[in-house]
């Protein structure tokens, strides 16, 4: 059985669709592959980074679909003859698409902060980090700002507070330091004397930049540890500060 829609010297419609999405799934992943380190990398902005993610997963999304028009035209024959790579391709565009659709129901929930602190009266301040702030031209200022995002942290994250340890004000300091580092954050500076650790964290794939200061204080009857991570840009976070901190707090309390 061949296409009906073929004429002589022309390739069957699976074959054609199949060569379609083969092409848009190639640009896809190279797109994948290269806008994220490269912007990580420092040869354009993150947006920029994130703009050629967002272009990949649209041409990944339309090689799935053609993909699948071509398989589904080949059912009932054999003009077909790279059937396996047609599936790759579906295969990858599904993997694409369903990360997509994981991560934005994932955050859909998380309100649009981008400042978060386990100590919303007193928040940690940052000081050596405010230079690079300024040097960077973040958009967001160093300043903790509670323009209602105080509240809207604590019923979306009421687990992030004020952490009680009682041991020495020295291990706690150099515990919640082993933790910073354990995370994989740039160590801006670390003052014992002023109970004050500032470090920069960056996304996994295009690096968007957010900073991190931890404040440790001995009370007279605990120590009392505090953090607070901030978005250099962006007016909400989808949640990445938040779980910053959790991550930080879990390898602390370990």
């Amino acid at each position: 059985m061949t296409d009906l829609g073929a004429t002589a010297g022309t390739p069957p419609k699976p074959i054609r669709q199949s060569k379609r999405a083969h092409a848009l799934a190639i640009i896809g992943l190279i797109l994948i592959a290269v806008s994220g380190p490269m912007a990580k990398a420092g040869a354009f902005s993150p947006m920029v980074g994130m703009l050629g993610f967002a272009i990949a997963s649209l041409l990944l999304f339309i090689a799935l679909i053609i993909g699948i028009r071509a398989l589904l035209g080949n059912r009932h024959s054999n003009v077909l003859k790279n059937t396996l790579t047609t599936w790759l391709v579906v295969a990858a565009g599904l993997g694409v698409t369903v990360l997509n659709i994981a991560t934005i129901v994932g955050t859909s929930g998380a309100p649009a902060i981008h400042d978060v602190t386990s100590d919303v009266s007193t928040p940690p301040q940052f000081v050596d980090i405010i230079e690079l702030r300024q040097a960077a031209n973040a958009p967001n200022p160093y300043e903790y700002q509670d323009d209602g995002s105080a509240q809207l942290q604590i019923a979306a994250f009421p687990e992030i507070k004020t952490i009680v340890l009682t041991e020495s004000y020295a291990n706690a300091f150099a515990e919640a330091l082993a933790a910073a580092e354990a995370m994989g954050w740039e160590i801006v500076a670390a003052v014992p004397a002023e109970g004050r650790i500032e470090a920069v964290a960056s996304t996994a794939y295009v690096g968007f930049k957010d900073d991190v200061v931890i404040r440790v204080r001995d009370d007279g009857n605990a120590i009392a540890v505090d953090i607070r991570s901030k978005s250099r840009m962006g007016k909400g976070d989808m949640g990445a500060n938040a779980a910053r901190i959790l991550a930080w707090k879990k390898l602390l309390l370990n």
